[in-house]
């Protein structure tokens, strides 16, 4: 209608962590472009890859050759572009998510994931949280003080020393589980946060 391109940055939610190739998919839209990197080479070699639409191609190739001079390209000739190693991790991931029903999995522990995420509303300091498929943030109310993420960063710490890695941005701890993991593993995720919420707000009104 506006003319305006639609980009899906995809580095996060392709590859199966919507339950689906991508988030394009999982929503019913097309956009014009979409980039991507991490899933596909399971983050195992570093890849990246852009998809565009045939049109968007054409476009900036017909117009290179059109303008005299212009020095226009579509294709990046980068020292390290098409690696061997990483073009071989990226097909070999692509095995195995059909091999292994990859997306299928992330698709059916979608609602335990959010049931279990979910029941950590209520707990100590607890915001607010969200989630879309596998992934899931879980917002700490702000410290006092001139540190506002120091509370998000305690407990980030304390989930850290009982096993799980997950991630904090100032005041929200972020989560990517592993697309094949299983419920019980979702039990040991939401279990570990739990008790490092408690432990936290224990730790800051003693402070």
């Amino acid at each position: 209608k506006h003319n305006i391109l639609l980009i899906f940055d995809e580095v996060i939610t392709g590859f199966g962590r919507m339950g689906s190739a991508f988030a394009t998919n999982h929503f019913d839209v097309t956009p014009d472009m979409i980039t991507c990197a991490k899933g596909l080479t399971n983050a195992a070699v570093p890849a990246g890859a852009v998809i565009s639409q045939k049109r968007i191609f054409e476009t900036i190739q017909n117009y290179a050759h059109k303008a005299p001079g212009a020095q226009v390209e579509f294709y990046h000739g980068y020292t390290y572009s098409g690696h061997p190693l990483a073009m071989a991790a990226g097909l070999a991931t692509l095995e195995v998510f059909k091999e292994q029903n990859v997306f299928e999995n992330a698709a059916k522990l979608s609602k335990y994931w959010e049931t279990k995420l979910h029941s950590l509303q209520g707990l100590p300091h607890v915001v607010d949280i969200r989630n879309m498929g596998l992934m899931g943030a879980v917002e700490v109310a702000p410290a006092d003080g001139p540190i506002p993420s120091a509370r998000c960063k305690d407990v980030w710490d304390r989930c850290f020393a009982k096993g799980l890695h997950c991630r904090y941005a100032n005041t929200s701890l972020t989560l990517s589980p592993p697309l094949v993991m299983k419920e019980e593993h979702i039990d040991q995720i939401v279990h570990i946060i739990s008790e490092s919420l408690k432990e936290s707000a224990a730790h800051f009104k003693s402070a």
